[in-house]
């Protein structure tokens, strides 16, 4: 492939490089498909270690926590099966990028929950309450709001379990409250 190829691609999807001959065209044709397929590497590749990172996480870290707090573990292989759910990587594509800590912050549970297994517990019903109010909201919010509800929900869970990790942004219950208050009030209140 000629050097400038890539950059030749790039002009004439903003109208500068026209490709009006058979030759020119494939000078673009083939830049894009070599930058289509560097897309597609890296993003199996990221995908590949998030999926070894989970696998880590299910069958190296949860045992030595399964036998004494089987709630916890089940709770944990539930999120896993969740974050990876048939589909996930067109589904939640936006979340992607923030895996690699959501899976870090199940490593760190664990291993806080070694520590001080009654406070993981305060912060499980915590999450637990706040998952039983958006529940309760689920069945009226769009497609969008319910992603951006769950992606409140993941941050909250690394927020209480892992706060060393950080959040992507500020998160609290109180936000999501506000944020579920914000919505569209109930079909048949709306009609009131």
């Amino acid at each position: 492939m000629r050097r400038g190829s890539c950059a030749n691609a790039r002009l004439f999807l903003r109208g500068v490089v026209r490709w009006d001959t058979a030759a020119a065209f494939g000078v673009l044709l083939e830049a894009a498909s070599r930058t289509l397929f560097a897309i597609h590497e890296a993003c199996r590749a990221e995908l590949q270690g998030m999926f070894e990172r989970a696998i880590g996480v299910v069958h190296e870290e949860l045992p030595r926590v399964a036998s004494r707090w089987p709630e916890v573990a089940s709770g944990i292989r539930s999120e896993v099966r969740e974050l990876f759910e048939p589909g996930f990587a067109w589904r939640r594509r936006q979340e992607l990028q923030h895996y690699p800590r959501y899976l870090k912050a199940l490593s760190v549970r664990m291993e806080r929950l070694l520590e001080n297994p009654a406070k993981d517990a305060q912060r499980q019903a915590t999450l637990d309450s706040l998952r039983a109010r958006c529940r309760q909201e689920a069945g009226r919010l769009t497609s969008a709001q319910h992603s951006r509800l769950r992606f409140l929900l993941s941050e909250f869970q690394v927020s209480l379990f892992a706060p060393t990790l950080r959040t992507a942004e500020k998160v609290s219950p109180q936000r999501i409250e506000d944020f579920l208050a914000s919505l569209d009030p109930p079909r048949d209140a709306a009609g009131a």
